[in-house]
């Protein structure tokens, strides 16, 4: 019996041995990149990924008794993204990330969920960055999805969907369903967060995103409740702003009416508060609404008004 154990407790100090060396190098990796030396750092992480690979890949491996050993080659597949990231080199970091997720799918269940999130988010930062706006969305999108269902802290997923509703709204078609659908999980978390004024910025994103659709109604739905919300903060500055836009979103209706009547109500506020920038932009959209209703003596009469006003002084 003793003798049968000799060669498995040889077997199992070799690999732990081993182990050691790769913790070891990573950490010397992450030193190395910490001091921008990414070429020794590289090379640390390979060394480290080539004992690891060898071990998983021996024929007296026993994963059971090694349970930690595929996160380390996941870590050091992470890492080695990370500094192929930082040099520019896109297609081997892509290759070294998606091999991560792919390991971390193949344990059958969520391991370490910071590595996981860390991963796709690099994905998805890496397919901005290569202007594949599309990929990054959806990388992103299975991210929140996943931050979701693992009950991800708020405060993390908030930062997600601020990232993945600015990739939306600024490079995705002006008509993509998920730049609505992102902006609205936005502000339904932001509320549950306590965190209002966010929300209420995410509603008057969400007014301009329906007004560049043409979709006035629903602009003017969501620009309302930004302003109901502004009257709550005692925003007037973001209230003359908001009436300003419900101007023009009925300039656009050619509900000339309400057009003014917001236009008005907006200069009023402006000038309460001083606000000379609001005036003039105000002034200026009031005068193309003169213009569309064929008064062009009005017109000149605002328009000569908004020029009036210096914004240097």
């Amino acid at each position: 019996m003793t003798k049968d154990k000799k060669p498995e407790r040889k077997i199992v100090k070799r690999i732990d041995k081993q182990l050691h060396e790769s913790k070891k190098l990573l950490k010397k990796g992450i030193k190395a990149q910490k001091s921008q030396d990414l070429e020794e750092a590289l090379n640390h992480f390979q060394n480290a990924y080539e004992i690891i690979q060898g071990i998983l890949t021996s024929d007296d491996f026993e994963e059971s008794k090694y349970a930690d050993t595929r996160e380390g080659k996941i870590v050091a597949l992470l890492h080695l993204g990370n500094v192929h990231q930082e040099l520019k080199e896109t297609d081997r970091a892509l290759e070294h990330l998606n091999e991560a997720l792919k390991l971390d799918d193949e344990k059958g269940k969520i391991g370490d969920m910071r590595i996981r999130v860390l991963i796709m988010k690099m994905i998805g930062d890496i397919y901005c960055d290569l202007e594949k706006y599309n990929d990054a969305v959806n990388t992103f999108e299975v991210l929140y999805y996943l931050m979701v269902r693992a009950n991800a802290p708020f405060d993390d997923t908030a930062k997600l969907l601020d990232k993945l509703t600015s990739v939306c709204y600024e490079h995705l078609a002006k008509d993509d369903p998920r730049t609505v659908k992102f902006f609205e999980k936005s502000v339904e978390l932001l509320n549950i967060m306590g965190r209002r004024r966010d929300a209420r910025n995410m509603l008057n994103n969400l007014a301009v995103v329906h007004y560049k659709n043409e979709r006035y109604d629903e602009a003017l739905e969501y620009y309302q409740q930004a302003l109901e919300m502004d009257e709550k903060f005692n925003d007037m500055r973001g209230k003359a702003s908001r009436l300003r836009y419900i101007g023009l979103v009925y300039h656009k209706k050619e509900n000339w009416e309400q057009a003014l009547k917001h236009y008005n109500e907006s200069l009023s506020l402006s000038d309460e508060i001083e606000d000379s920038v609001g005036k003039k932009e105000t002034l200026q959209k009031l005068g193309d609404l003169y213009m569309a209703q064929g008064d062009e003596g009005k017109a000149k009469e605002v328009l000569q008004e908004a020029d009036q006003i210096n914004l240097d002084q």
